[in-house]
């Protein structure tokens, strides 16, 4: 690695270089890849040229050492770190009301990177990731289980994410928590007049009793199954549902 790229975030596998090329800002600063490329990854070597990223032919074994997991797909790349927002300044800089998703804690980077992935499809408007306890956003298997979503998702990191929802609260943003304990039905929730944010609890936990304390109110996921909790990503991916499909449909 040189100087220049040890300042820069790896990533690798087709879709996530793909993304990030996309993005633009003359975000890939230079790409590895194997040679004797199928017509996908040709077309990935041309998208690359025409940003003018550097290419670097290697073979299989660099790629390794580069990546450290076989599944590389072929191509690496050396990218500009992902730029997070101000928590407050966005919410202040927004002319219509947010839908936004926090998590609590997340530590493994194919929960975050799937979250990601489902609230850059569906719509979430801002992902907030507390910053104690969970992985990085930087992170290479962030990128690839996100299947490149990271480079187009906005991401603000809270430090102290209890602090943040009292301020938002100052704000008029709608604080929610989902728990399995409480009686409110997520589902059965009005659709928001304003800025709504829903926190999602740590990985086997659930939200501490801090956030639990410093929110508006608590609600839960109905279940009809005999499996009483899901995971941070599923659990995530209803909480996604409910703000950008079902309460957006509402809206039309």
């Amino acid at each position: 690695m040189s100087e220049s790229e040890n300042s820069l975030r790896l990533i690798y596998g087709r879709n996530p270089i793909r993304e990030a090329l996309i993005a633009g800002d003359g975000r890939v600063k230079s790409l590895y890849a194997v040679k004797g490329q199928d017509k996908i990854g040709r077309q990935l070597l041309s998208l690359a040229r025409q940003k003018g990223v550097q290419l670097t032919n290697c073979s299989k074994a660099k790629l390794f050492e580069m990546t450290q997991i076989k599944q590389h797909q072929g191509f690496a790349a050396y990218c500009k770190p992902i730029k997070t927002l101000d928590l407050l300044g966005t919410i202040k800089s927004s002319d219509k009301p947010l839908k936004i998703l926090a998590i609590s804690q997340v530590h493994d980077p194919g929960n975050l990177g799937a979250v990601i992935r489902n609230c850059e499809h569906c719509g979430v408007d801002l992902l907030v990731l507390a910053a104690k306890g969970s992985c990085s956003v930087q992170l290479a298997s962030v990128a690839k289980s996100s299947a490149g979503a990271v480079e187009h998702m906005p991401i603000a990191v809270s430090d102290d994410l209890v602090h943040d929802i009292h301020r938002l609260k100052d704000k008029d943003v709608e604080c929610l928590g989902l728990d399995m304990h409480t009686s409110e039905d997520l589902m059965q929730l009005a659709r928001p007049t304003g800025h709504r944010m829903i926190v999602v609890g740590s990985e086997g936990f659930g939200l501490s009793g801090p956030i639990q304390t410093a929110l508006h109110r608590l609600v839960k996921i109905q279940a009809s199954g005999r499996v009483n909790s899901l995971n941070l990503s599923s659990a995530s991916m209803v909480a996604i549902t409910k703000m950008c499909l079902i309460d957006d449909d509402q809206n039309e």
